[in-house]
């Protein structure tokens, strides 16, 4: 009987880690099938752009974040910046108005939203009274504590221009880390940038981030916006690709551009952490997308059948050389996968930091996988359930 229970225990290990070592390396394939996008220099642009900046408590970043924007090659005519303060208890909205009197050339319209009781998506709402006001047919979506190179819309107008998507996702990269915490989150996001960049090029889209997208204001209308999600505080992004998704499968394009990446920047702390992930993951569930669901599921279970192994193998030597094979194999396919991201955002370094990712990694999906659905979270100063 102890015989055939482990024979089941190593083929369901094995099933659960073929599955997922498959699964990256379809990524791996799909991320380098993507090229390099070149563009947006001495081009004539004729989309007018809108971008979406929902604030709050921004004081120390949101000056920078107009600067560089200030700074962007794209023509000032066809530019507009919609800000909306999101009842900042700081001096963002202080910071902002002098902002916009010391430089007229920028257009800035900022919008000051009051706190509302029965409130859950913040965010959506800033998001969506941003949208209704723009003027732009093109809207860029981003965040006030967001940095930015000197050509980035001009690359994503240049790609829109040229491909007509309905909606564009594009690279977000963390900087200026200090420690070796934070650089251990920035090897783990741009995993999640590249397997949302090759998702979207195998034309099963599971992941974006809101910090850098750009959508059609006629499509974000003729979907509805954030209708029917207004109940789940966040997923302003992921929720919108999904929809849009639905509507134009073959519209959803992954902008692989380091110019056009957007860099902001990593948690400060394992609780902050830990808050940001439980936000990400409290969403998880309710997608209603099956590609969506599985991905998340084949992670979370590879992870747990892993710890699984390593536990047994104190118990059951015999597992000692699956263990270590399945380690190996997951370690080399990973490696290989974040090499190439690694290497498209110019950090190659950060890949001396696989091991401890790793380990981190194994121990942080399990843990947020399990209470990401249960209890609240505090986001931006407010707690939500």
């Amino acid at each position: 009987m102890e015989v055939l229970i482990l024979l089941i225990i190593k083929w369901i290990l094995c099933f659960f880690m073929t599955i997922y070592l498959f699964l990256i390396i379809i990524y791996y394939i799909s991320w380098k099938q993507l090229k390099v996008f070149i563009g947006g220099v001495n081009q004539s642009f004729t989309t007018k752009v809108s971008i979406i900046i929902p604030a709050r408590n921004e004081e120390d970043t949101i000056t920078n974040c107009l600067n560089d924007i200030l700074y962007q090659g794209y023509p000032k005519h066809l530019l507009e910046v919609i800000l909306i303060d999101d009842n900042s208890s700081d001096n963002t909205n202080v910071l902002i108005k002098d902002f916009i009197v010391k430089n007229p050339i920028l257009n800035i319209n900022l919008i000051t939203m009051t706190d509302a009781r029965n409130i859950k998506a913040y965010k959506k709402r800033t998001i969506a009274v941003g949208i209704k006001k723009a003027m732009g047919s093109l809207m860029i979506t981003t965040d006030a504590d967001c940095r930015f190179e000197k050509n980035w819309i001009n690359n994503i107008v240049s790609y829109y221009e040229l491909n007509h998507p309905k909606f564009i996702s594009a690279p977000v990269c963390f900087k200026e880390e200090k420690n070796f915490f934070e650089r251990m989150q920035t090897l783990e996001f741009i995993s999640l940038i590249g397997i949302g960049a090759a998702a979207i090029n195998l034309g099963k889209p599971n992941m974006c981030n809101g910090a850098n997208i750009a959508f059609e204001k006629a499509v974000y209308m003729e979907v509805n916006g954030y209708e029917n999600t207004e109940h789940i505080a966040s997923g302003d992004d992921m929720f919108l690709l999904l929809k849009i998704a639905t509507k134009y499968p073959t519209d959803i394009h992954f902008l692989k551009s380091l110019d056009a990446t957007v860099y902001t920047y990593p948690k400060k702390n394992i609780k902050e952490f830990y808050q940001q992930r439980k936000r990400w993951a409290s969403k998880g569930m309710k997608y209603n997308n099956f590609s969506v669901t599985a991905v998340a599921l084949i992670t979370y279970f590879a992870n747990l059948a892993w710890l699984f192994n390593l536990i047994l193998v104190f118990f059951y030597h015999e597992l000692f050389l699956l263990f270590i094979i399945q380690t190996f194999a997951r370690m080399i396919v990973e490696i290989i996968f974040l090499f190439s991201i690694s290497s498209f955002f110019k950090r190659k370094e950060l890949i001396l930091l696989y091991l401890p990712t790793f380990i981190f990694n194994i121990f942080y999906v399990i843990i947020i996988g399990a209470s990401g659905s249960i209890g609240g979270y505090t986001w931006k100063g407010r707690m939500v359930k």
